[in-house]
């Protein structure tokens, strides 16, 4: 019973500090974007990197998680070979995906429900880091497809990275295709309209924190992994979806394993 206390005493702590941090940083964003219009000056973006990994620190700390991100050095001679923005096409099975990925990838189109807009803690470091959003509703409607469309290819065009997660919410561990199916029409003629290759993410978050606020554990390795990304010509965008998923879910599926 004292350990449980203490754990959750831990949980609380780190909420608190990450809260905080993302607090800061969104606050020094605003005030310089304030003061001379620079929305992402290479100081806010160096202090928006310093921040994530403090609080990575502060999960381990905290949580007992240890959490390694894998090939995200290689992002910038990814986005030099691009010429242009990429898809990053992602796995999701924790309410942490989003914090672990967007601060690594810079220069982000951030597609956003309505609802994770007022998320305490996770919204907030998500608004922080993006340089774009589109808020959507999450609801199948073709106002929110045309929207996604427009906005995602004409960010696309001008250099941004467009973050999806293409099932659409947070999956169990283990979960197959076709319990959470992709969800791949607006992508498609995004990738279409675009012609941005893809960068697909492995993880397996869900491990030891799965799709509620809470950790399963406090301990276990979160390991979240980007892969090599995937060009295609026009006409071969459905072939190239397919092969992301595939490569997606075989990744995570060993990195599941790994820890297991």
């Amino acid at each position: 019973m004292i350990n449980l206390l203490f754990m959750h005493l831990r949980l609380i702590i780190c909420t608190v500090v990450l809260f905080s941090i993302a607090f800061i940083v969104s606050s020094i964003r605003f005030l310089l974007w304030m003061i001379d219009g620079t929305e992402y000056s290479k100081f806010v973006m160096c202090i928006m990197l310093h921040g994530h990994i403090l609080c990575l620190y502060l999960i381990r700390l905290f949580t007992g998680i240890k959490i390694d991100l894998l090939g995200f050095k290689d992002i910038k001679n990814i986005r030099s070979e691009s010429g242009s923005g990429f898809i990053v096409f992602a796995k999701h099975e924790s309410i942490i995906d989003p914090f672990l990925i967007i601060p690594r990838i810079g220069d982000i189109c951030l597609i956003l429900k309505t609802w994770v807009m007022i998320m305490p803690i996770f919204g907030l470091i998500a608004i922080s880091y993006s340089k774009k959003l589109v808020i959507v509703s999450g609801k199948p409607n073709v106002m929110d497809v045309r929207k996604f469309v427009r906005k995602s290819a004409k960010a696309l065009k001008n250099g941004l990275q467009m973050m999806v997660f293409p099932q659409g919410h947070r999956t169990p561990v283990n979960s197959s295709v076709d319990e959470f199916p992709y969800k791949i029409g607006g992508i498609l003629m995004t990738m279409k309209a675009s012609g941005a290759p893809l960068l697909p993410i492995a993880l397996n978050t869900g491990s030891a924190w799965g799709r509620g606020l809470m950790p399963n554990r406090f301990d276990g390795h979160v390991m979240c992994e980007l892969l090599e990304p995937i060009y295609y010509k026009s006409g071969e965008e459905k072939e190239a979806i397919f092969k992301a998923i595939k490569i997606v879910e075989d990744k995570t599926k060993e990195l599941t394993q790994s820890v297991c």
